[in-house]
């Protein structure tokens, strides 16, 4: 049996030092603004804090979550389906404002996990909103409307 959470975890370790390698060669900003270098220098580092915790804990706990033994249908759908929404989304995203296609990702998303129907528009009209305040506000890009 394989722990999902030490090879998740390995997975996102690879991928934030690879983007750490990459944005090396960006501009970290000036006089306290941020440049382009410092946003994906910040959450690589983050990830690699949490991927080490989530590594931690996987040994100490070697809980298993999937037998792939066993074959469900329903499970091959999903892990399927995720990644084509995201590919999707990030087609449609520069023909369509910023607000549409992000909601209608997590509404898609949220379909496809069946969460509840009044959670998941709720849900996803506020991290949509989240996310165009926070990258709008706080990290000074504007998306597209």
């Amino acid at each position: 049996m394989i722990n999902a959470d030490i090879i998740f975890s390995v997975v996102c370790l690879a991928f934030s030092i690879f983007w750490i390698i990459m944005s090396l060669s960006l501009p970290r900003g000036t006089s306290g603004v941020p440049g382009p270098g410092y946003f994906p220098i910040l959450l690589s580092i983050i990830l690699i804090v949490l991927s080490s915790r989530l590594i931690y804990s996987g040994v100490k706990s070697k809980r298993i979550y999937f037998n792939f033994k066993e074959k469900n249908k329903a499970n091959l759908i999903t892990t399927i389906t995720t990644p084509i929404l995201i590919i999707l989304f990030l087609i449609i995203w520069p023909h369509v404002p910023y607000l549409l296609a992000c909601f209608l990702l997590l509404l898609s998303l949220g379909f496809l996990y069946k969460i509840n129907l009044k959670t998941n528009i709720i849900s996803s009209l506020v991290l949509t909103a989240l996310t165009y305040f926070l990258f709008n506000n706080i990290f000074h890009t504007m998306l597209n409307l």
